[in-house]
């Protein structure tokens, strides 16, 4: 009671009312700030605050203790999950859908059994994409796992074909944080940081990742920077950034148009990681699939302003949902 309700209609607002919840479900809303109920076994004083209804995060990892990630890394620990799920909780989530989309149901079970978030999940068991999880990372995948299929998991309930690629699969985040630096730590011994290792992919794949656009002299300038013009060649370079980044990328791209074949065939959403190295085939997808297509994270940072406006702008066009997120992943506080 004394709250300020939020509807959730998008617009309405009750000022100063109050809920009356019986058996789990809403029995009354009362337009005055307490209601007195001898009956009732608790009160809550929202002191003016707000009052919402429970939010639905339809993107969402580390909720589930199967294999982590459009690349299927080894599963998260118990307790992390069970981190992950107070703090949705906490911030007035009581509903997600699960984007590790590798999974098995019993996997997603044993969370739901844990914690009062509701979980519900994508599935992303097809070929395509175990191919490419497998050459991006795949130490999270076992045999129960690679026996699945999409429409084995949708019978079982899951509801989304989600999440189809990653940065790790896409030449993304992953790549510069963890993959190119653990690379060149290896053959040189030397220790760089997610923006350098960015800025040498940059100069020889492009924000876009394409082929044919290397850049020798912005590579000889990555290299100095990070300290290894005297370690590496740029060419050494070149088939460094193109081994670790290409090797997964092309599958992964392959991964988007078959999620997008599997969406219309069985009549269900996926969501797709939609970045600067994915958008020509995120749009693509949108082409032949329309309101199916979720874009995840269109406001990812690889985007530059105009660019990632312009792409939400044509995507919106074919009928695409598109889904704008705030991401901590790695917990800091700002």
């Amino acid at each position: 009671m004394n709250g300020n309700i939020v509807t959730g209609d998008g617009e309405t607002v009750i000022e100063r009312s109050s809920v009356v919840i019986q058996d789990e479900y809403i029995k009354e809303v009362s337009k005055t700030p307490y209601v007195y109920d001898n009956a009732a076994s608790k009160v809550i004083d929202a002191e003016g605050g707000y009052i919402i209804p429970g939010v639905i995060n339809h993107h969402i990892h580390g909720v589930t203790f199967g294999p982590a990630g459009p690349s299927a890394g080894r599963p998260r620990p118990r307790e992390r999950v069970i981190d992950n799920l107070n703090k949705l909780m906490l911030q007035g989530t009581t509903t997600v859908l699960n984007s590790d989309g590798f999974a098995t149901m019993e996997e997603v079970e044993a969370a739901n059994k844990l914690h009062p978030v509701n979980i519900r999940t994508g599935t992303t068991h097809a070929p395509v994409n175990f191919r490419a999880a497998e050459l991006a990372a795949g130490q999270g995948l076992e045999e129960r796992h690679k026996k699945l299929t999409v429409e084995h998991q949708l019978r079982l309930g899951a509801v989304a074909i989600a999440e189809i690629g990653g940065g790790d699969t896409l030449g993304g985040g992953a790549t510069d944080y963890l993959w190119i630096p653990k690379a060149i730590k290896e053959k040189t011994g030397v220790s760089t940081i997610p923006s350098q290792a960015k800025a040498l992919k940059e100069a020889v794949l492009s924000r876009h990742i394409k082929r044919g656009v290397f850049n020798p002299t912005k590579t000889g300038e990555a290299l100095k920077d990070m300290g290894l013009d005297e370690k590496l060649t740029v060419e050494e370079a070149k088939t460094l950034i193109e081994d670790i980044v290409l090797s997964s990328y092309d599958t992964g791209i392959g991964g988007i148009e078959e999620a997008a074949v599997l969406a219309e065939k069985y009549d269900v959403p996926t969501e797709v990681h939609n970045a600067s190295g994915s958008m020509d085939a995120v749009y693509k997808a949108a082409l032949k699939i329309k309101n199916k297509l979720i874009a995840g994270h269109s406001n990812h940072p690889s985007f530059e302003l105009k660019e990632g406006v312009e792409h939400a702008r044509r995507l919106k066009e074919c009928g695409a949902v598109v889904d704008v997120s705030t991401l901590d992943i790695f917990g800091a506080k700002q």
